[in-house]
C-alpha cells in the first residue's frame, strides 16, 4: 500500500514512517477519487507530519588551489519540512566548486522525530563555476529537488525525490 500522507510503501494496518492509518479503497474505486474526498484531512496530517521532520544539508569543503584536498564536511541545517514546504530555499553561503567534476553529489540528511536518521544522495549536473549555490525546493506532497547555480544565475535543478524514504 502506498501512504496517502507520505507516499511511503508499506504492508499493515498503519504507514511506518509518519503513522496515518491504512485507507481502504473499496473496488473499481480511483485512488485519486479517494485522495480527493480526504483532501482536507490527508493536508492536515501532512502538515502536522512535517513538523516532525528534520532536514539538513551535509555540505563538502575542498581546497582546490593547487590540488583538490579533501577539508571535511559540516551539516547545514534547513530547517523543519513544514517551512520548507511549497518554496525555494537557499543556504546562504557559496561553496568551492570541483569544477572537474561532472555531476555533484548532494546529500540531505533526514531525521523523523524518534525514528532512526538517514540520508539522501542525489547526483545534479554540475556547473563549470568556482562557487555554487545550492538550494532546496520542496512541494506539498512531501517531495524535494535540489538547486544549484552559479554567480551569474545559471542554475540546474534535479529530479524530484520523496524525502520520507
Amino acid at each position: 500500500m502506498k501512504c496517502f500522507v507520505c507516499d511511503f510503501e508499506y504492508d499493515g494496518k498503519e504507514c511506518p514512517k509518519c503513522k496515518f492509518p491504512e485507507v481502504v479503497v473499496p473496488f473499481g474505486s480511483d485512488r485519486e477519487a479517494s485522495l480527493k474526498a480526504m483532501k482536507q484531512t490527508v493536508e492536515k496530517y501532512r502538515n502536522e507530519f512535517a513538523k516532525k521532520i528534520k532536514a539538513e544539508l551535509m555540505v563538502y569543503n575542498y581546497d582546490v588551489t593547487d590540488k583538490i584536498v579533501y577539508q571535511g564536511e559540516e551539516r547545514c541545517t534547513l530547517g523543519k519540512v513544514n517551512l520548507l514546504m511549497s518554496k525555494v530555499t537557499w543556504l546562504d553561503t557559496e561553496f568551492t566548486n570541483v569544477i572537474t567534476r561532472e555531476n555533484l553529489p548532494i546529500t540531505l540528511n533526514v531525521s523523523i522525530e524518534e525514528q532512526a536518521e538517514y540520508q539522501i544522495t542525489v547526483n545534479i549536473k554540475n556547473i563549470p563555476s568556482d562557487t555554487l549555490r545550492v538550494g532546496i525546493s520542496m512541494d506539498s506532497g512531501l517531495n524535494f529537488s535540489f538547486i544549484i547555480k552559479d554567480a551569474a544565475g545559471n542554475s540546474v535543478r534535479s529530479d524530484m525525490f520523496p524525502i520520507v524514504q
